[in-house]
């Protein structure tokens, strides 16, 4: 009997302990039409209900913005919204300085300077918001974010200058940004310390301002066509961003206004597909050398203005339109690379493009133009013009892929050149050019000659050839000449290129392939999916590509030896 009374003792102090150690509620109230809120003695306050919260308005009497909790908004630590609730009235937790977390689990709509100044917020869950007012989140102390393509509006400086703010995840689709007065969205204006954005695969523009004057690092734009516009006067998306160094935009089109205005320490961009640089759009950046790319049609006023590390910039052929002062304060530009045989018209003077540039920097004109540029009244102002002395190497490119851990493929490409007759390309081991890997001889349009060569191509006035199976991780050097009927050489160049290591490359279990000669044919069995190659006693690649299906059969035009490489295996095979 005594052990049982023990016992019942015992459960009579754990409950009353427990009922002490549960948080008392301190304040509560309603802050909809059908929500309540309360608040407990350990800082949490839950929301519950169904709908709308109210907008919290400004009151004189009380000298601010009277939300239900005015009294207790130091005590706040963290807030929770039920399942039902929509929408975080305006000001709702305005100054919130103590507020750590907030859950919103369904919210859809944030208001303005819903939690403005909320310094130690830094737990923010918000998996279906889809508008967000202008300074909801301003001074905040979130250090991560993902902005999810369910978002449809964001307001001016909506997360502006939290300084904790270190990431970004930047997703959204279709979204508009609000603007109050004349000033842009400016959504993440001054996140000093936000060094990481993340650009989702949907997202195909970027406004103006957004992400102004933030510590981003470097940037993949992935498939974002657009930048910015030249709209108003609107800083654009990445203006004043001092710690910018690299930016990839394979896809960008149109680059707005301001976009990289005032980004100093950006080196390196990578826009291939770009067609038109708008106004101040890479003023006073730390470019040292950039090449345009071919396709570029304009180049808007100051776009390049203040460059003053920018020693080479190279103008593509396609360029239609240079505005006022786009190359004006490059004091350190020693070479203007052109590509027109006949020089770009210009309705502005030397003076108003170039202003104040290295008085003796360099025009670089192509081959048999000098004497036009010279006599050009806006491009004829270059003190020093320079004619080079190759056409093939004003185009010419290398793109190197790897097939397998022992074999490259390599396309060389270069543009075609009026009144040529052929084409030879000699490849050397050594650089005295003594040590022959192969000749290519090519006709005037880049076909092979002698043999229906499948991975020579021609394509918009270019001429490339494809090699296959040159060793990974060596340098080889390069002649290619072209000839006019007579065989007098027209035009050369010559180099060098080196192919990747094969390091990351993945080695593929395939079947050991039988190959065999029959009836005047290369019979390879087992090949599905691998690389062919074959080439005559001499080394001259007489076929080069991959098999299609299970047993591939090659007709030889002539009998005798011929080499055989499948994948990363080597035959010699006797056809008859």
């Amino acid at each position: 009997m005594q052990t049982r009374t023990l016992f019942l003792v015992s459960v009579m102090l754990f409950s009353v302990a427990s009922a002490f150690a549960q948080s008392n509620i301190t304040a509560q109230g309603d802050c909809g039409d059908n929500l309540k809120w309360e608040l407990t003695d350990e800082g949490v306050l839950t929301v519950s209900g169904e709908g709308d919260m109210i907008d919290v308005e400004y009151d004189s009497g009380y000298g601010g913005y009277l939300a239900p909790w005015s009294d207790y908004l130091s005590d706040i630590k963290s807030v929770v919204m039920g399942t039902d609730v929509t929408s975080v009235g305006s000001y709702a937790f305005f100054y919130c300085t103590a507020l750590a977390s907030a859950d919103l689990p369904n919210v859809k709509t944030i208001g303005a300077y819903a939690f403005y100044d909320c310094s130690d917020l830094n737990s923010l869950n918000m998996p279906n918001i889809t508008k967000i007012g202008f300074w909801a989140f301003s001074n905040c102390g979130l250090t991560s974010l993902t902005i999810s393509e369910k978002v449809t509006y964001i307001g001016e400086s909506a997360f502006g200058a939290c300084e904790k703010l270190q990431t970004v995840n930047y997703n959204a689709i279709d979204c508009e940004f609000d603007a109050m007065g004349s000033i842009s969205s400016s959504a993440f204006l001054g996140c000093n310390n936000l060094t990481e954005l993340n650009i989702g695969d949907e997202v195909e523009s970027i406004p103006n301002s957004i992400f102004s004057n933030c510590g981003i690092i470097s940037v993949d734009l992935k498939n974002v066509t657009t930048l910015g516009s030249e709209d108003g006067f609107d800083f654009g998306p990445f203006n004043s961003c001092r710690n910018l160094v690299s930016v990839k935009m394979p896809n960008v089109t149109s680059i707005g206004r301001s976009t990289f205005w005032g980004c100093n320490a950006l080196a390196s961009v990578d826009m291939p597909k770009l067609t038109s640089i708008g106004i101040s759009a890479f003023s006073w950046c730390g470019f040292s050398s950039l090449t345009l790319p071919e396709g570029l049609t304009n180049i808007g006023e100051n776009a390049f203005n203040g460059c003053e590390n920018l020693a080479f910039i190279s103008i593509p052929k396609s360029v239609t339109s240079i505005g006022d002062y786009a190359f004006s304060w490059c004091t350190g530009l020693d070479t203007v690379k052109v590509f027109k045989e006949v020089p770009l018209a210009m309705t502005s003077t030397f003076s108003d493009v170039f202003y104040e540039i290295n008085p003796s920097c360099v025009l670089s004109v192509p081959k048999l133009t000098k004497s036009v540029y010279e006599a050009h009244p806006f491009w004829g102002e270059f003190a020093n013009i320079v004619e080079r002395e190759s056409l093939i190497e004003d185009y010419l490119t290398f793109a190197m892929e790897l097939y397998d851990e022992y074999n490259v493929i390599l396309t060389i490409q270069w543009g075609s050149i009026s009144g040529v007759y052929a084409y030879t390309i000699y490849v050397y081991y050594d650089a005295a050019r003594t040590e022959l890997y192969c000749i290519i001889y090519l006709d005037k349009d880049g076909n092979f000659i002698g043999a229906d060569f499948r991975s020579v191509r021609e394509s918009d006035g270019e001429i490339s050839y494809t090699f296959s199976g040159l060793l990974t991780g060596t340098t080889y050097y390069y002649t290619i000449s072209a000839t006019d009927e007579s065989e007098e050489i027209m035009d050369e160049t010559s180099g060098s290129f080196t192919t990747p290591a094969p390091s990351g490359v993945v080695k593929i279990n395939i079947p050991d392939c039988i190959v065999y000669g029959k009836n005047q044919s290369v019979v390879i069995e087992n090949a599905a999916n691998q690389r062919i190659l074959i080439a005559d006693i001499t080394g001259r690649v007489l076929l080069n590509q991959s098999a299609t299906s299970t047993v591939e059969e090659f007709y030889m035009h002539n009998k005798g030896i011929y080499l055989v490489r499948v994948g990363n295996k080597s035959y010699k095979v006797v056809v008859k």
